[in-house]
């Protein structure tokens, strides 16, 4: 039997999240960059477990670098998935997270979405 677990689902969606920032740190000047130290531990982090330091740091990342924003958004509502009590509900979730996915983050996201096509079954039921 196949066991696709939603943990290795999320790490493909931490995985996304990380090349887009990787991509978008490389086209930033050397003081841009300083100014996202650590980035990659506090991105990957839910938005509930940040202290407020931490909450208040990801906030002034995400209004000077939209496009970081919107992959963090994407990552979160991919996680909050899970939480759904219902398959209904998760299946309703997982098309508002593609509604709301801009075109210009399509690509970085598309194995994630490839692997939920692909797996569809095994993760919602």
């Amino acid at each position: 039997s196949i066991v696709v677990d939603r943990f290795h689902i999320q790490r493909m969606g931490n995985e996304c999240l990380e090349v887009l920032r990787k991509g978008i740190k490389k086209d930033l000047t050397q003081h841009q960059r300083r100014q996202l130290k650590g980035d990659r531990k506090l991105l990957l982090m839910r938005r509930r477990d940040l202290n407020p330091m931490n909450e208040l740091v990801i906030h002034t990342w995400l209004d000077q670098f939209p496009e970081l924003g919107i992959a963090y958004k994407l990552k979160e509502a991919f996680f909050d998935i899970w939480e759904a009590a219902t398959e209904p509900e998760a299946r309703q979730r997982y098309t508002d997270w593609l509604a709301m996915m801009p075109d210009s983050q399509k690509t970085h996201w598309k194995p994630l979405t490839t692997a939920m096509a692909n797996w569809d079954k095994q993760i919602f039921d």
